[in-house]
C-alpha cells in the first residue's frame, strides 16, 4: 500500500459516514414516484427516500417484486461513496499516474464486491478520475449527456484525445493555449448535439455519484440473482407478467433484446454513471440480441438511416428490464 492511499483510508475510518438508512416522508407515508424504465421497470411503483450522507437516492420498497433489495441498496451507497471519495481526492491532489492505479483497481475493493462483478466499473471509474483531474487542471468544463432524469458526464477523449494527452500537452506547452484549445473542441462538440451541455468538474462528479449509487444497487441485486432460472425464484410470487428473467448469458450477464424504431442500426451501449466509451452491442436492429451485465444503462444508435450516433434518452435497468424499447430512433 502506498503512503498516499495509507494516509487516505486513515482519514476514510476516521469520518466513515453512519449506515445508510431508509426513511418515509414527512407525512410518514411512501411517496408515489412514476418511476417507469429508469430506475425499476416499465411500470410506476412506491419508492422511498434514503440518506447517504447528505445525498438524496431513490429507493425501491425491497418487498416488491422486480426491485432491488436492502442489502443491496446500502452496499452500493458503500460502494459507491468509497470510490467517489478516491474521485474526488485524487482529482483535487492530482498525483502520478501510477497513484491512481493503485488507488483505482479492483483488487482494492473487492471485499465490498463479494460476488459481484466490478473490474468493468472500477476501470470506468478510474478513467473518470483521470478526466475530472485534467478538467481541473485546465480549468475546463465536463461533457455531460442529457437524459429523461439525470446528468451523466461523458469523456472527453472523442474531442481531445483523453486526460493523458491532455496533461502531456500540459507539461510540452502553454498552459492557456491548451486550455483555450480544449475548451473549444468541448463546446464545440457540445454544440453538435442538443443532448450534450457543459457543466463545472463539481457538479459532474455529484451527478456520477448518484448515478454510481443506482448503478451499483441493480448490480449488486442482479448478480444475486441472474442465475437463477425459475421465474418465482427471481422475483418471488408476483412476477410482473412482461419481465421473464432470461437464462444467463455465455461467461456471464443476461440475454437482453433491444428494440429500435429504426431497422439496420448498430446498436451501442454505455453506463449510466459516467460514459468513457460506447460498447459494441449487435446489429442490424431491430431487434438485437446480446449479453450485458446487470446495471443501469443508455442505448444508442447509428447505420445508414441514422449517420449521426444518437442516445436514447430513458436509462434502462437490468435486471428487471430484459426487453429494451426505444424511442428515440
Amino acid at each position: 500500500m502506498s503512503q498516499f492511499e495509507f494516509e487516505h483510508q486513515h482519514e476514510r475510518e476516521e469520518s466513515a459516514a453512519p449506515e445508510v438508512e431508509a426513511e418515509f416522508n414527512q407525512a410518514g407515508a411512501a411517496v408515489e414516484t412514476p418511476v417507469s424504465s429508469l430506475l425499476y421497470g416499465e411500470t410506476a411503483k412506491t419508492s422511498y427516500t434514503g440518506h447517504s450522507g447528505s445525498d438524496n437516492v431513490a429507493y425501491a420498497e425491497p418487498e416488491s417484486f422486480g426491485e432491488p433489495d436492502a442489502e443491496s441498496f446500502q452496499r452500493a451507497g458503500y460502494l459507491a461513496d468509497q470510490l467517489m471519495d478516491d474521485v474526488k481526492l485524487l482529482s483535487r491532489e492530482m498525483p502520478p499516474a501510477r497513484v491512481f492505479n493503485e488507488v483505482l483497481s479492483a483488487k482494492r475493493y473487492a471485499e465490498h464486491a463479494e460476488a459481484a462483478p466490478i473490474s468493468d466499473v472500477v476501470d470506468c471509474v478510474a478513467q473518470m478520475a483521470l478526466e475530472f483531474s485534467s478538467a481541473r487542471r485546465l480549468e475546463t468544463p465536463v461533457l455531460c449527456l442529457e437524459t429523461e432524469h439525470a446528468l451523466i458526464p461523458v469523456s472527453t477523449a472523442a474531442v481531445s484525445g483523453g486526460p493523458g494527452s491532455m496533461v502531456n500537452l500540459l507539461r510540452q506547452g502553454d498552459a492557456s493555449v491548451v486550455r483555450d484549445l480544449v475548451n473549444e473542441a468541448i463546446h464545440s462538440y457540445a454544440q453538435q448535439s442538443s443532448q450534450l451541455k457543459t457543466v463545472d468538474v463539481e457538479q459532474a462528479e455529484e451527478s456520477a455519484h448518484f448515478n454510481l449509487r443506482i448503478f451499483l444497487n441493480y448490480r449488486f441485486w442482479g448478480s444475486k440473482n441472474w442465475r437463477d432460472q425459475s421465474q418465482n425464484d427471481f422475483y418471488g410470487s408476483r412476477p410482473p407478467v412482461t419481465q421473464i428473467p432470461p437464462e444467463p448469458a455465455f461467461g456471464g450477464g443476461l440475454h437482453v433484446k433491444v428494440f429500435s424504431q429504426t431497422p439496420g442500426l448498430r446498436i451501442q451501449v454505455a453506463p449510466a454513471f459516467f460514459i468513457d466509451q460506447w460498447l459494441f452491442f449487435g446489429h442490424p436492429s431491430t431487434p438485437v440480441s446480446g449479453p450485458i451485465l446487470p446495471g443501469r444503462h443508455v442505448f444508442a444508435g447509428d447505420g445508414p438511416m441514422l449517420p449521426r450516433r444518437t442516445v436514447d434518452p430513458v436509462i434502462f435497468a437490468t435486471p428487471p428490464t430484459f426487453e429494451i424499447k426505444l424511442t428515440r430512433f
